[in-house]
């Protein structure tokens, strides 16, 4: 995700360059020739991209190619706004206001040891606002009553379709995308 004249986009980055996708979807839609039929309308966040399925990521590589290859041929204003230097765009958290974020505390050993508390024999869970979700570059707004603010890198796993006790591989298509985030 990204933003662009105050709205926000979906986009893909490659090379210091982010291809717009729903303008690249308008734009070029017909013109592309791949076994994917792209949908009606472009998706326009995260969470409405995940829920396309496998579809929509062919179509996406296939489509953020082609509007690179067509800004590169002739470059028109209509193409140039589906190309936009990641350097003029404030590129947002990927998932802006995730539904819920639950969270695993002392799931390293070294953690709960540096911690000075015991190891727990089950995963303690615990939740994060989603206004704790901020881009990367985005300030860290510290709370005034903190003395100090650990600072840690996190998987994040966004699960794009309801499930429930998961235990076989068959279930991997589940985990859409994952990314890491820092805290």
């Amino acid at each position: 995700m990204f933003e662009v004249h105050q709205q926000a986009r979906l986009g893909v980055l490659e090379a210091g360059m982010i291809v717009d996708l729903a303008c690249a979807h308008e734009l070029c839609r017909s013109k592309l020739r791949g076994n994917v039929r792209p949908p009606e309308t472009f998706p326009q966040t995260i969470i409405d991209f995940v829920e396309l399925g496998e579809d929509i990521k062919e179509y996406v590589s296939e489509l953020a190619t082609h509007a690179r290859g067509l800004v590169g041929e002739s470059p028109s204003e209509g193409n140039q706004s589906m190309l936009w230097s990641i350097h003029g765009v404030r590129v947002l958290p990927p998932v802006p206001c995730p539904p819920k974020i639950v969270c695993v505390g002392l799931n390293y050993r070294d953690h709960a040891e540096e911690a000075q508390v015991p190891i727990p024999d089950r995963p303690i869970l615990f939740s994060k606002p989603s206004t704790a979700i901020i881009g990367p570059d985005d300030p860290v707004v510290y709370p005034r009553i903190s003395s100090q603010v650990d600072h840690e890198v996190e998987l994040a796993v966004i699960i794009g379709k309801a499930a429930r006790m998961l235990l076989s591989q068959k279930h991997s298509t589940m985990l859409q995308v994952t990314l890491c985030s820092t805290t």
